[in-house]
């Protein structure tokens, strides 16, 4: 993932995509929204790998 899409990037997707100023506005806004929700979504994936991973570690250490 890496971080959030650039500003630029998504000025530059709606410009190709032929959009005119205002609606330029709504894709960027949208993109950044849906970009949140992305990265959000990574980080929490990520905390609840961790939670499961260290689950995992204690019930193998208990074995021992």
């Amino acid at each position: 993932s890496g971080g959030p899409i650039p500003d630029s990037k998504s000025r530059a997707y709606a410009e190709e995509a032929g959009l005119d100023a205002a609606m330029m506005e709504v894709c960027a806004r949208v993109i950044r929204l849906m970009d949140q929700g992305y990265l959000g979504w990574v980080q929490d994936e990520g905390e609840r790998q961790a939670r499961q991973k260290q689950g995992a570690n204690k019930k193998g250490r208990e074995r021992t």
